[in-house]
């Protein structure tokens, strides 16, 4: 379904944010 789809591309590039965020915190 297009909606589901939409919806899961979108949350997986809300946790590809989070998680750069996150790496951005920890030193290089």
């Amino acid at each position: 379904d297009e909606a589901a789809r939409c919806t899961e591309l979108w949350l997986k590039e809300d946790r590809i944010k989070a998680m750069n965020r996150l790496h951005a915190f920890k030193p290089a």
